[in-house]
């Protein structure tokens, strides 16, 4: 499957500086001025539906297809933020393009979610 995606354009980015595996395009060049692939990519990393994210971070469901499918004209921040905030819960992030590669998603540390949360009950 990764010799598939890597073919497609994709890059694997191992851990380092604190952050976890994740994934990038290689390309900066994109018609998706909201970054639209990244957030499913991000969303493929939680294993969550569009159905589940919006009822997580409390957005409708169209917005999120809209969002994936790089058909939105115009964004409204503060839902985005609502999926980013969501996502953070779950210790993945968004990462954005620069010029030497595109968008990405992560792990925003190297502890899966099971962990964070053994983590957060024993502080």
């Amino acid at each position: 499957m990764k010799d598939f995606y890597e073919l497609h354009g994709v890059e694997f980015v191992d851990p380092r500086d604190g952050h976890g595996a994740g994934i990038r395009w290689r390309s900066s060049v994109t018609t998706d001025p909201f970054e639209g692939q990244a957030f499913r990519a991000a969303r493929g990393l939680a294993d969550l539906s569009q159905d589940k994210l919006a009822e997580q971070a409390q957005v409708g469901r169209k917005f999120i297809a809209l969002l994936e499918r790089g058909e939105l004209k115009s964004i409204n921040l503060e839902t985005l933020k609502k999926i980013e905030l969501c996502l953070r819960d779950l210790n993945i992030e968004v990462t954005r393009g620069a010029s030497s590669h595109g968008a990405g998603t992560r792990w925003i540390n190297n502890l899966l979610p099971q962990q964070l949360s053994y983590r957060q009950t024993q502080d």
